[in-house]
């Protein structure tokens, strides 16, 4: 299946040859061909992708009403999409789509620009050096000319390309990447780092566009990011790939930017634009969204609810006052409320002339006896 999706771009790519005979606009004209196919699913991933997030609030809702059931919920969300037109993979689409293209232009620029390596070739190349006493030519050396793959050879592709051993177009070698053009000197390299630069250029570009459209606050962390680097990352991609193939990256991102910017037009345009009732709908959620508490405050909450809790019996009526407005409210009491300051105690004056008090009076016990006789006691 592979061999034929790769048979099927070469020969695409040699029918444009055909009538451009430039390696360069040739590997152009296909990459406008695959934007081209590309561009009607972009758009309506994008429309598709824009309604979602419009009606993200009504999504929220079907999702909180059967959190517990998620059957019901998939149930629910399938019949919604299907009830308003929205595709939930629709927005990647095009991503995937487009990612599988580089991959196999990539290879059918390998094979085109292939040179002998069989075994059995290099074995007889081996053998007729000895025999002739000649120096061993290596059959992948850069110095022997193309074996083009799935191309036909009555091809004009074909024909040109087995008769050279470069793909010059534009001053440069489409097969050659940036890094061995680096090997050879500064000078020589040049044009293929000016096609790295173009590719940075472009691709910060695309990245403003939709910056420029949605707010920090609207996109989230991982998306940031990914559109900062975004950028960086294509152009060191391209430093180790066939020029031919950062043509490619060059052509496609152009094409991005023209395409978003009729996406800006398109949908971003007026108040009632979808995309702005999409941009509406985001910040009103990101607004709903309750901020998390900081430690701090959660320990205190906390520990206010565990002292409002705490039984009150056996303990008087101030410090039931106390335990009611919580740990926290008492600190803030205390930290506002002055220290009370104790008064001295106040002595009592003592009257004029009085002395140290007087010691009690002792007493003396005395024993009464019985008279003898009449009953009477008599004092001794």
């Amino acid at each position: 299946m592979l061999s034929g999706i790769f048979d099927l771009f070469a020969n695409v790519l040699a029918l444009l040859y055909s009538w451009i005979h430039s390696y360069g606009f040739a590997i152009t004209a296909l990459t406008i061909v695959v934007m081209m196919v590309t561009t009607p699913l972009t758009y309506k991933g994008t429309k598709s992708m824009l309604q979602m997030q419009r009606l993200q609030p009504q999504l929220k809702a079907i999702q909180a009403r059967h959190k517990g059931d998620r059957e019901k919920m998939n149930e629910e969300l399938l019949k919604f999409y299907k009830a308003n037109n929205i595709n939930p993979v629709g927005g990647c689409l095009p991503l995937i789509i487009q990612m599988p293209v580089f991959f196999i232009l990539f290879q059918v620029l390998r094979g085109l620009t292939r040179r002998v390596t069989n075994v059995g070739l290099q074995a007889g190349l081996v053998a007729t050096g000895v025999v002739s006493g000649g120096s061993v030519v290596k059959a992948d050396d850069p110095l022997n000319n193309f074996r083009p793959k799935y191309i036909s050879q009555d091809s004009q592709l074909y024909q040109d390309l087995s008769d050279t051993n470069r793909m010059k177009s534009w001053g440069i070698d489409m097969a050659e990447s940036a890094s061995k053009a680096l090997t050879h000197s500064i000078g020589h390299a040049i044009p293929y780092l000016l096609l790295i630069v173009a590719v940075l250029v472009t691709g910060v570009v695309q990245q403003r566009q939709i910056a420029g459209r949605n707010t920090s606050a609207q996109i989230n962390p991982q998306q940031q990011m990914i559109m900062k680097l975004m950028p960086i990352f294509l152009p060191v991609f391209s430093f180790a790939m066939p020029a031919g193939l950062v043509v490619y990256f060059i052509v496609s991102n152009l094409w991005r930017v023209g395409q978003q910017a009729f996406i800006t037009r398109k949908f971003y345009t007026g108040e009632h634009a979808l995309g702005n009732l999409a941009v509406a709908a985001r910040s009103a959620l990101v607004e709903e969204e309750p901020e998390p508490e900081p430690e701090k405050t959660k320990a205190s909450k906390s520990a206010n609810d565990a002292d409002e809790v705490k039984p009150t019996v056996g303990r008087n009526r101030s410090t039931m006052a106390r335990s009611s407005k919580g740990v926290g409210g008492r600190l803030r009491e205390l930290e506002t409320k002055p220290p009370e300051r104790k008064k001295p105690a106040e002595r009592k004056p003592q009257k004029k002339g009085a002395s140290e008090p007087a010691e009690p009076p002792k007493f003396t016990s005395r024993r009464v006896t019985p008279k003898s006789g009449d009953g009477k006691g008599k004092r001794k």
